[in-house]
């Protein structure tokens, strides 16, 4: 086992070494994204901040930002235990990891399944030498295929994160190195989503107020002037000023409601909650029905069991070894996620053990919240009055 260290303050930061630099956003298009994605999957340059700025632009999207927190929340949200080799759970463990660093913690790691990888570094110790305090390191200047973290975006050289013993025992790295995340897939997607969303806009204002215009042979500027005037102070439409000889016609559309552009822009979403949730649940659903929603809703719950075996994983084959190293009393044990059981089917089952064993209380208290106090013989009742009243013509039979 690798030797204790004890601190209590925090030494060499990985985060003191970058100089951060105002992120760009601009009007992103599909070529951008492609461009964005080669110089990402460049064999002997790799460099991800074109395709990063595009990531941290489409984040502002509300139903992908919706769609990501369902299914992050559905990690955060749930309960933990840290168990011995027997299966019991070790409270006394469990509280020392279940801080807000922790929440913080598994938050940038569940990140890694959107952008593709997260460094996540201890930045602040207590007065314990605990953790107190973690921070992600800005992914500009992340280089995960080669294991450095640059000083400037761009920069081809930099701390070799993975083997400097400086930094290597402060860090938590999840994420394969070369995987570009869930929104690499989600950006044309939301791409498309806005354009429409935009071009409705612009349809809305061409079409939404009809146009009004006036048609004159006057040619005095003071008269014309007048009428400009006029027109302008009407309203927010726009208006026109033609020759009577003049003719003004309206462009036949296929549609006046927007349906071409509200298809597009639900597709797109479709889409994204597909591949986030793997479903799409609720009012965006066409032709929905609770056999529907629910088959959408078990197959979300799929994946949400997934992200949590990952980070199992992660936790017990690579944090827990680190903390242990920081000094934490974790040896022989694992961490688990608690899962919801199904009571109604594991009461099916403990009525049929009840049959022919007898049950531990403590398993009933445990798991159903039943206070047990002892077990009771029970017998077949005598036959009673309603009993013998029932014979080979009764109507229960």
């Amino acid at each position: 086992m690798a030797e204790k260290k004890e601190f209590k303050e925090r030494p060499n930061k990985v985060l003191d070494t970058i100089i951060r630099t105002s992120t760009a956003r601009a009007r992103r298009q599909v070529a951008d994204w492609q461009q964005g994605l080669r110089a990402a999957e460049n064999v002997e340059t790799p460099k991800r901040s074109q395709l990063y700025n595009i990531y941290n632009d489409i984040l502002i999207d509300a139903h992908l930002s919706a769609e990501l927190g369902k299914r992050k929340n559905s990690l955060l949200e749930s309960d933990f235990d840290l168990f011995d080799e027997d299966g019991a759970p070790n409270p006394e463990a469990t509280s020392e990891i279940n801080k807000a660093w922790f929440t913080k913690l598994l938050s940038y790691a569940w990140d890694a399944r959107s952008w593709g990888h997260s460094l996540i570094e201890i930045t602040k110790l207590d007065d314990q030498g605990r953790i107190a305090d973690v921070e992600i390191v800005n992914r500009w200047h992340v280089v995960p295929e080669k294991g450095l973290v640059v000083k400037n975006v761009g920069d081809e050289s930099g701390i070799n994160f993975r083997i400097d013993p400086k930094y290597s025992s402060w860090l938590f790295e999840v994420g394969d190195k070369y995987d570009l995340g869930l929104l690499n897939k989600c950006v044309p997607h939301v791409l498309y989503k806005r354009f429409a969303q935009g071009a409705w806009s612009e349809f809305t204002e061409l079409y939404g107020i009809p146009p009004r215009y006036v048609k004159t042979d006057a040619r005095d500027n003071t008269h014309l002037n007048r009428l400009e005037t006029m027109l302008r102070d009407m309203g927010t439409s726009s208006y026109g000023i033609f020759d009577k000889e003049e003719e003004f016609e309206f462009m036949d559309v296929p549609t006046s409601d927007g349906s071409l552009f509200k298809n597009l822009m639900n597709a797109s979403a479709n889409e994204v909650s597909i591949l986030i949730n793997g479903s799409v649940i609720g009012g965006e659903s066409d032709g929905g029905s609770r056999a529907k929603e629910q088959v959408g809703l078990d197959v979300s719950e799929k994946i949400w069991k997934g992200d949590k075996s990952w980070m199992e994983r992660i936790i017990n084959e690579h944090w827990i070894p680190k903390l242990i190293e920081l000094g934490y009393p974790l040896t022989g044990l694992h961490f688990e996620f608690n899962r919801e059981k199904n009571l109604q089917e594991e009461w099916k089952i403990v009525d049929g053990v009840l049959r022919h064993y007898t049950v531990d209380p403590k398993y009933i208290i445990n798991t159903f919240g039943i206070p047990v106090i002892e077990q009771k013989s029970v017998s077949d009742p005598a036959p009673g009055p309603e009993t013998k009243a029932k014979g080979s013509s009764s109507f229960f039979d």
